[in-house]
């Protein structure tokens, strides 16, 4: 507690100094330490994570000892969102953990860290049918760990992501009315308006054979991402189904 208090008082006076204008290089370094370690929070909060990490990197230079946890925590979760983007999701995974530790309580990383085990599984085993049985049990067990994350991450706000990537699993284990459930409840919680929530959606519909609805969902899909292939060939096939031959021959 008493070297808190120190620290504490030992920055006061350094910014004290600052301000008068009378300060020492080593005194110049803090200020520049402290710009660096600041805007890597608004880097982070506009996720521009590359330009957060090399202000970290830079901070780092100028005192190595002197980053707190929570900028720790925010480069582990930069590097982490990098290495998604690249798909490297076991890696992403191991940043994600890295994250969790510098906060338990904090669901962020958690529940990024459940994402990029999911995509993980997405991503190396798309070529398999889910009727091959390792690929089946693959997706149980990927289902049965966001069924987990959700009840921990969903306490207070539900998580729009998670319910959306369960969703995908319901989806390829054709439980389609556990997955149009976790669906409504994706775009209900999301903030803004995603393709490809209703996308996956309107696919649900369509192999529940509720054609209008699917119809309504795939053309909101392609208002808000018109490079959604997949969406033209569903609805080109609901609108066949319906007798809508034109908007059907415009989607193939």
């Amino acid at each position: 507690m008493e070297e808190t208090i120190n620290e504490q008082n030992s920055t006061l006076n350094k910014g004290n100094l600052i301000a008068s204008g009378k300060f020492s290089k080593e005194m110049y370094d803090f200020l520049i330490f402290n710009i660096y370690i600041y805007r890597s929070y608004g880097y982070v909060a506009i996720e521009k994570y590359e330009y957060a990490l090399d202000d970290l990197r830079k901070a780092k230079k100028l005192n190595q000892h002197g980053i707190d946890k929570a900028t720790v925590y925010n480069k582990w979760l930069s590097r982490g969102i990098l290495r998604m983007d690249t798909e490297e999701y076991l890696m992403a995974s191991k940043f994600f953990g890295k994250a969790s530790l510098r906060f338990p309580d904090n669901k962020d990383a958690y529940c990024l860290n459940v994402i990029s085990k999911v995509r993980s599984y997405s991503y190396s085993m798309s070529l398999q049918f889910v009727d091959d049985p390792i690929k089946r049990e693959k997706v149980q067990q990927t289902l049965e760990f966001l069924d987990v994350a959700i009840q921990c991450c969903c306490k207070d706000q539900k998580q729009a992501s998670l319910f959306f990537f369960r969703g995908l699993l319901h989806y390829q284990l054709h439980n389609f009315y556990e997955a149009l459930n976790d669906f409504n409840i994706a775009i209900q919680e999301e903030e803004e308006a995603t393709g490809q929530f209703h996308l996956a959606r309107g696919r649900t519909y369509a192999c529940l054979s509720i054609l209008d609805e699917a119809l309504k969902d795939l053309s909101i899909a392609l208002d808000l991402d018109e490079t959604l292939l997949e969406a033209y060939i569903f609805r080109g096939k609901c609108a066949y189904l319906l007798g809508d031959n034109n908007l059907a021959f415009h989607d193939f």
